[in-house]
């Protein structure tokens, strides 16, 4: 009997010691970014403001890629998307050129659907409709759903991650 209250006492000594336990101390960086990011779910003002953020980020982007302007857009990518000190400039300058000198984009909109906060960041679904054309003729045109995950780093919204859900002609 004495030994099923001392396993008792134990086990009350290990919930009161959880209970008391400041877990955010633990992890003080992520619960700081998380807190920021499903902060949007609550505060509307600030969730606009995030927006109107995002939407300059893709507004720069669409304007340097129609008006062929490599080097704001290679300042925009090095400004606007995480650095994870894989990225090739070089290269991704290269392509780009290569690509615009063959076709050039006759229109190009970014249209949001979706802003989803998540502890990890805000998830940004949109729809992306283009049409390209090579020699003043209209060779191309489609829609694609790119899922972007946008973090705050160093007091600027960047793209963490794109991924490119599908493609529809």
């Amino acid at each position: 009997m004495k030994r099923f209250y001392i396993l008792v006492a134990m086990i009350m000594l290990l919930i009161y010691l959880g209970m008391t336990m400041n877990i955010q101390s633990l992890y003080p960086d992520q619960d700081q970014l998380a807190n920021m990011y499903l902060r949007a779910k609550e505060d509307e003002a600030y969730f606009m403001e995030i927006k109107k953020e995002i939407w300059n980020i893709l507004e720069v982007q669409t304007s340097n890629t129609i008006k062929k302007n490599l080097n704001g857009y290679m300042k925009n990518i090095a400004k606007v998307y995480r650095d994870d000190k894989t990225r090739d400039y070089a290269l991704l300058k290269e392509a780009l050129q290569n690509e615009w000198r063959e076709y050039s984009y006759q229109q190009l909109n970014y249209k949001v659907d979706i802003y989803y906060p998540t502890p990890d960041g805000i998830w940004v679904r949109a729809l992306k409709v283009y049409s390209l054309e090579k020699d003043n003729a209209i060779i191309g045109h489609g829609k694609e759903v790119e899922d972007l995950l946008f973090i705050r780093e160093k007091g600027r919204w960047k793209i963490k991650t794109s991924k490119k859900i599908s493609e529809l002609i």
